[in-house]
């Protein structure tokens, strides 16, 4: 992260459970010349050790959904943001004036 801007405003973008999209459209942005930041939070604090989750198992075995929980975020300087969502919605589709 640049340190000039660390104090500036920025405004989020996007919350996702897919590390594809969040790929996708960081580059679209950065492409563009607009400065993102991305970071991954957990959909639920996770307990410390050895703990038995019930969502974790299915027919009697393990499975491991924790990367199903992560949420991936971007977020834009709030002077780029109008440019950034008009990129990403027509990147989307959306056909704009």
């Amino acid at each position: 992260m640049k340190l000039f801007n660390l104090f500036k405003k920025k405004v989020k973008l996007l919350d996702t459970g897919s590390p594809e999209e969040l790929d996708r459209k960081k580059k679209l942005l950065n492409d563009a010349g607009i400065w993102t930041n991305d970071w991954t939070t957990e959909a639920f604090p996770m307990l410390g050790g050895p703990h038995v989750k019930p969502a974790d198992w299915s027919d009697g075995k393990p499975v491991n959904k924790d990367e199903l929980r992560t949420i991936y975020h971007l977020e834009v300087l709030e002077a780029d943001q109008y440019k950034a969502m008009k990129l990403l919605l027509e990147d989307g589709g959306v056909k704009l004036g």
